[in-house]
């Protein structure tokens, strides 16, 4: 047999508040929440950005190579117009005269001598020196030497060269020379060279009104 249908209090999910008992929340026990405190300055962020060296220059060039011995002139021509630097000693020589010279002495005569002048010109180069001849009275020769008292002996030895050669034919041809050394450090050829003819011509200027003729080692620049 069913339980009488009074028996059971059906549930009315939309009964009112009012309806029930509430609760008194005077007497709960209250646990207070610990204080979080803020400090008064944040740190400040930095980004610590690493100081890079700074990189060789792209366009940084190497030491000029000069090919050893006596040399053409297209390979000066192609060596003056190289960015290249270099280090070392210059010297630029002449013929004081030349055109007086070859018309004063018979052909053979100036044949003779200017053999002999090409001889005097080829022992101005030892191992690693570089030479050549610009014109029919004029020679370039670049000593790489980073040594000031080498480069003092080397240059003392090339004038004392041209002074016996001078004297040796003395009353003969008469035959002169002009010349200047100029000691460069990471220059291009060009300008060392362009230095050196420059200071050898006023050595050729000062020949033609009584000079003694003699030069010395200068630094360029």
């Amino acid at each position: 047999m069913l339980p009488s249908e009074a028996a059971f209090q059906p549930y009315d999910p939309l009964a009112s508040s009012a309806d029930r008992a509430a609760y008194d929340w005077s007497n709960a026990p209250y646990e207070s929440l610990p204080e979080i405190k803020l400090p008064s300055e944040l740190p400040e962020l930095r980004a610590e950005l690493a100081e890079t060296p700074a990189a060789a220059p792209v366009n940084e060039l190497s030491e000029l190579l000069l090919p050893a011995g006596m040399q053409d002139i297209a390979t000066y021509r192609r060596l003056l117009a190289m960015p290249n630097p270099m280090t070392g000693i210059v010297i630029a020589i002449s013929i004081n005269d030349f055109d007086r010279l070859g018309g004063a002495e018979g052909e053979a005569s100036v044949s003779a001598l200017l053999d002999s002048v090409e001889g005097l010109m080829d022992s101005m180069v030892r191992d690693g020196d570089f030479g050549v001849k610009v014109s029919a009275d004029q020679w370039m020769f670049v000593y790489p030497i980073d040594d000031k008292g080498i480069s003092q002996r080397r240059v003392s030895g090339l004038s004392e060269k041209l002074w016996d050669f001078q004297l040796r034919h003395l009353g003969q041809s008469n035959i002169s020379f002009s010349w200047a050394a100029v000691n460069v450090r990471d220059e291009r050829l060009s300008e060392a060279a362009s230095a050196a003819m420059e200071r050898m011509e006023a050595s050729r200027q000062g020949n033609q009104k009584g000079g003694a003729g003699r030069t010395r080692l200068v630094a360029n620049g």
